[in-house]
């Protein structure tokens, strides 16, 4: 074989060795729609994938399965910096979407491009708090970053959000829409791009009242955050059918299956997929859910549109406990359930994967009317609380006609503690099993809903983990800038806008 190459390198013509090294399947050269769609897949995956066990779990959703060894980082909360890596794929996919903005100039490609690095970010920051930013995502250029305040991060992305919006409102009629390659909007005129511009600017509203609850921080910015979502109020908000979801043709087929479905639901054949039979209904969850109701009428009809009936009796991913009497076997992906037990998730193989939902977007604008940063027309926080619940119902495929009863069970309080802590109890079933992170933020800003730590014998934590360590690449290969953060303790290091 080495006879034939060195004849060859010497009859042919000198590129025949460079030639061979070229992977005709791994072009050199993609196109934005392209990059759009695979960045986008991406983020669902990180937002609704098994990269959030950890968040469903500490949300009181998720029970680690009696059938399997516990895992001493979710129940002891052993984490150290190699356990979970949060770090390394949000600056994957930040910089996906950042080739996008260096490879066109297209106002519309670029706005969505800025939107969705403006979630990243936001979400970095919400685990990690101080992270590379003004000088992230600079090649070999920067290739050790150094780290920025987390205050300032969130500044400015509040910028980049506006500067996205009005890119969106001021784009040529001849500017190139994505169409099939958004994946969650199919924006393929100005009214799709519209559908973009609410969903920024529902981001707007996410990153100003996530900076509310920390008294210092918000007497510091109450009149800037007031006036930059008082701005944009025009933009509006998302509702549910303009709800911030991806789907790039979802179906029941091994591997094309949502991220939560793939990992926590059902195989096309029927059985558990991914590690879903690691883990089950939650009981502290399942009973707030069941309230003052009966076994067969739970005050929060919710419940069995988020949990699955178990299709054996005695395999992982259920719950010990009975099914609340039910006598009447459900049937699920074709089996008959065993009544007795609860799966993880009710999970559809073909549903798109929320980014944000409607019912989240309502309770934030219910908080920042609340909190005197913003107006919106013709509603008060009591109503957008209201819109919230019923938005909840709609996602969840709940009929109408339980809506009533269940206002009338949990109205709008009167007055603070009590409304934050509606506000916050509705939103952690409202969103739960598709925004863990977005939840986990929630609790620790609010301390609402005050859900359980681990009852795992050899627990010592007495609060919750409040942030995750920097992960060990970076100790690795940019330790000086990331030894500068100090020492990070899970209980005592806190985000900065954390109470």
């Amino acid at each position: 074989m080495l006879i034939i190459l060195a004849v060859a390198a010497g009859s042919c013509k000198k590129t025949y060795l460079s030639e061979l090294a070229i992977n005709p399947n791994t072009p050199a050269i993609t196109t934005p729609g392209l990059q759009l769609s695979s960045a986008l897949v991406n983020t669902a995956a990180s937002t609704n994938g098994s990269g959030n066990v950890m968040y469903l779990v500490w949300n009181n959703w998720f029970s680690y399965s009696t059938g399997f060894q516990p895992s001493p980082s979710l129940l002891l909360y052993s984490i150290t910096t190699g356990t979970y890596d949060r770090f390394s794929p949000a600056y994957a996919n930040i910089a996906n979407y950042n080739a996008i903005l260096t490879s066109t100039t297209e106002p519309n490609y670029q706005a969505i491009a800025k939107i969705m690095i403006c979630y990243d970010f936001q979400q970095l920051v919400d685990q990690y708090n101080n992270v590379p930013y003004f000088t992230a995502l600079q090649g070999i250029n920067g290739l050790t970053p150094s780290y920025d305040n987390a205050s300032l991060i969130y500044d400015d992305l509040l910028k980049q959000l506006d500067a996205a919006i009005t890119l969106i409102k001021n784009a040529p009629a001849s500017a190139a829409f994505p169409g099939k390659f958004d994946v969650m909007y199919g924006a393929k005129d100005a009214s799709g791009m519209a559908k973009w511009a609410a969903f920024a600017n529902t981001l707007k509203l996410r990153v100003a009242v996530r900076q509310t609850s920390n008294a210092t921080v918000f007497a510091a910015k109450k009149a800037a955050l007031t006036t930059s979502l008082n701005a944009t109020v025009s933009s509006g908000y998302i509702t549910t059918t303009t709800e911030g979801s991806v789907n790039p043709g979802y179906t029941n087929t091994d591997g094309l299956q949502p991220p939560l479905d793939g990992s926590y639901g059902f195989k096309a054949a029927g059985s558990t997929a991914g590690v879903g039979a690691q883990y089950q209904a939650n009981l502290y969850f399942v009973n707030q859910l069941v309230g003052s109701g009966t076994p067969l009428a739970p005050q929060d009809p919710r419940l069995f549109q988020i949990y699955a009936p178990s299709t054996t009796a005695n395999a992982g991913g259920q719950i010990a406990a009975t099914f609340f009497g039910q006598t009447t076997a459900p049937v699920v992906n074709g089996k008959t359930a065993t009544p007795s037990k609860f799966s993880a998730f009710m999970l559809s193989p073909t549903r798109s994967a929320p980014i944000v939902q409607a019912s989240e977007a309502f309770f934030l604008q219910a908080e920042a009317v609340k909190a005197g940063i913003l107006t919106v027309p013709g509603a008060t926080a009591a109503t957008l609380y209201t819109a919230g619940i019923t938005a909840s119902f709609t996602e969840m495929g709940v009929a109408a006609s339980a809506l009533p009863a269940y206002l009338a069970a949990y109205p709008y309080p009167a007055a603070d503690p009590a409304q934050e802590q509606a506000i916050m109890y509705q939103k952690w079933i409202a969103i739960c099993p598709f925004e863990p992170l977005e939840m986990y933020c929630e609790i620790l800003r609010t301390g609402y809903p005050a859900v359980p730590l681990s009852i795992l014998p050899g627990v010592t934590a007495t609060t919750y983990v409040q942030r995750l360590p920097y992960p060990t690449t970076e100790y690795n290969t940019n330790a000086i800038n990331v030894n500068a953060q100090g020492t990070i303790d899970l209980y005592t290091s806190h985000i900065f806008w954390e109470k």
